[in-house]
């Protein structure tokens, strides 16, 4: 099933693509998601861990990330082995299950990640992003 899922999350990525009016235009299961025009992607194939990852540039030129990775089971989990997990919020969204995580990091600095995950694919938010990229986000999820 693994198998699968990369050649599926392959597909989606190599039939993305840019309208210069409204943004970077990802076809990710079972939705599109217009992105800003400032994101990069890169792949990332190391580890059994395929993802893409766009790296995106907020009004005071920080950095923050969608990660678009396969669903490997647990996000909580994964996300405890690196990071000290301080909270949970657990919202179904449509075909979405939205998880807002509340993380500390070795040098005990808080910071949020939010994921939106279907059974096969999640999308993982992080770094300086705007409150006004996660509503766009929602909004664009049926």
């Amino acid at each position: 099933m693994k198998v699968f899922n990369l050649f599926l999350l392959l597909f989606v990525f190599n039939n993305a693509s840019a309208k210069e009016e409204k943004g970077v235009v990802v076809k990710i299961l079972p939705d599109k998601l217009i992105l800003p025009l400032n994101c990069v992607a890169h792949a990332n194939l190391q580890n059994e861990k395929f993802s893409v990852l766009y790296t995106c540039l907020n009004q005071f030129n920080q950095k923050y990330y969608f990660d678009f990775r396969i669903n490997s089971g647990d996000v909580v989990s994964e996300l405890n082995r690196s990071l000290n997990v301080i909270d949970v919020n657990q919202t179904e969204i449509g075909k979405y299950t939205a998880y807002e995580i509340t993380v500390k990091d070795l040098h005990k600095n808080e910071s949020k990640i939010t994921s939106y995950c279907t059974r096969d694919i999640c999308l993982d938010l992080f770094g300086n992003y705007d409150e006004l990229i996660r509503e766009s986000i929602l909004k664009q999820l049926r």
